[in-house]
């Protein structure tokens, strides 16, 4: 233990600090197991790794191999724009079963509306 012990975790709090910034990355962290959440809210946890190691400086080489893999991550997953958007959209629009019901029973109206616009602008010649 010692300086080396000191250098490698003030490291691996930068490390957890450029990963989590808000509520959010916390809780998708907790979700895959690397943050296990004894703080409180993930509004806490996010404050505290933002608040704690702010000022700190960590050896640069530390978690290089981690922070590679991250970044290869990151450019598999968000190679195409159009997945990111994928991905944001069926996040934020379609996150509780009732949200995707809104969104069925909204196209459902606007399907019937475009039907009944067709059928009054284009009469069935047969009906009398």
């Amino acid at each position: 233990m010692g300086q080396k012990t000191n250098t490698t975790f003030i490291s691996y709090l930068c490390l957890l600090n450029s990963l989590i910034d808000q509520a959010d990355d916390v809780k998708e962290l907790q979700s895959v197991g690397v943050v296990h959440n004894n703080l409180g809210t993930h509004e806490q946890v996010a404050e505290f790794f933002n608040t704690v190691s702010a000022n700190l400086e960590s050896n640069l080489h530390a978690y290089k191999d981690v922070r590679v893999r991250i970044r290869k991550h990151q450019k598999s997953h968000y190679n195409s724009r159009v997945k990111m958007w994928m991905t944001e959209c069926l996040h934020t629009y379609f996150d509780t079963p009732w949200a995707i019901i809104a969104w069925l029973i909204a196209f459902l109206a606007l399907f019937l509306t475009a039907l009944q616009t067709y059928f009054q602008v284009f009469p069935n010649s047969n009906s009398t």
